[in-house]
């Protein structure tokens, strides 16, 4: 039998029939999906919330990559702070001396040559500076030598260098870095002056530029002006 389906049109009626009676306005739910077109309209937007279902799901796995660069980077912060004071460790240096050799070393004229006993600066096996004298520690990381050096006093018409010894100032030695650094001595003389060290004090005679004129000089380590500077008289 034919059900009474007033809810639909007159021409699709006939296409569809049920086998009891449906009452007034309550519709087989299929027959009412073939007939309005709102099975293909399901499947569309069935489609469609795929395409919105897989937007959802590239954006949670952007989320997700987003947390686990996250937890990488702050897991990276925490190694380089954390364990950078006990991975960065300075690598300590070996500092010593190397056997007194004899040298000789000019007066201001040059015609007269002294005796003078040298030894090479050694740091970590390689020769950095040559030195005379015995160091003074100034404290358990710093102390400063007697710096010697070899100048070429060869004229210029001569072809091989000839090598002389000279004394310069003084160094500063950091035995932790093993840094070699060169004192800033004011009218300090490298063949009148001699140099009288105590703690990180330093007293010595000093000459003036033109060489006409002598200071009592006293210099802290690590101080830009003299403690004191003194006119003694003239050279």
């Amino acid at each position: 039998m034919e059900a009474r389906l007033p809810c639909l049109p007159s021409y699709t009626r006939s296409a569809y029939f049920i086998g009891f009676s449906a009452p007034h306005g309550k519709c087989n739910k299929l027959i009412f999906r073939k007939i309005w077109g709102f099975e293909s309209a399901q499947r569309r937007k069935l489609n469609i919330f795929r395409v919105h279902s897989s937007w959802r799901d590239a954006w949670h796995w952007r989320n997700t990559l987003l947390m686990q660069l996250k937890r990488w980077l702050v897991f990276c912060l925490y190694l380089g702070f954390g364990y950078t004071p006990t991975l960065a460790v300075p690598k300590p240096h070996v500092i010593t001396f190397g056997k007194w050799t004899s040298a000789q070393w000019p007066d201001v004229s040059g015609k007269r040559l002294f005796d003078l006993k040298i030894r090479p600066l050694i740091v970590d096996t390689r020769v950095k500076e040559y030195t005379t004298g015995s160091p003074h520690e100034l404290t358990d990381r710093l102390f400063v030598v007697r710096r010697v050096f070899r100048m070429n006093d060869a004229l210029p018409g001569e072809p091989v260098p000839h090598w002389m010894w000279q004394r310069g100032g003084w160094l500063l030695v950091d035995r932790l870095t093993g840094h070699i650094s060169q004192l800033s001595l004011p009218e300090f003389d490298p063949f009148y002056s001699l140099a009288s060290w105590y703690r990180d004090y330093v007293a010595y005679c000093g000459v003036s530029e033109d060489g006409k004129k002598l200071y009592a000089m006293v210099i802290q380590v690590g101080r830009r002006k003299p403690v004191l500077k003194k006119e003694v008289g003239d050279t």
